[in-house]
């Protein structure tokens, strides 16, 4: 799963300029803070903004702007891997 979001966020993101090494960084640990909720249940417990924003400072309009889109198809496309993934365990 980490292997996953890690490849998604830097063939898609970083290579491609979309997002610094910071915020590359920061999208990964958002999204890995966000699959741990998962893995034991819990829905998430914050918006994406607010794990995202615990990695990286920024405020609220500049997500909006700029990462809310790219970080909710990366939480999305999580969501799609970890469903088959348990799907495959059960």
């Amino acid at each position: 799963m980490e292997n996953f979001v890690k490849e998604k966020i830097l063939i898609n993101y970083f290579l491609k300029g979309k997002f610094t090494k910071e915020e590359a960084e920061a999208a990964f640990l958002s999204l890995n803070d966000i699959i741990n909720d998962w893995c034991p249940g819990i829905n998430l417990k914050n918006s994406v903004f607010e794990y995202y924003s615990s990695h990286v400072n920024i405020s609220k309009e500049n997500y909006l702007k700029n990462y809310r889109t790219k970080l909710e198809y990366l939480v999305n496309l999580a969501r799609d891997e970890f469903t088959n993934y348990m799907l495959k365990e059960i």
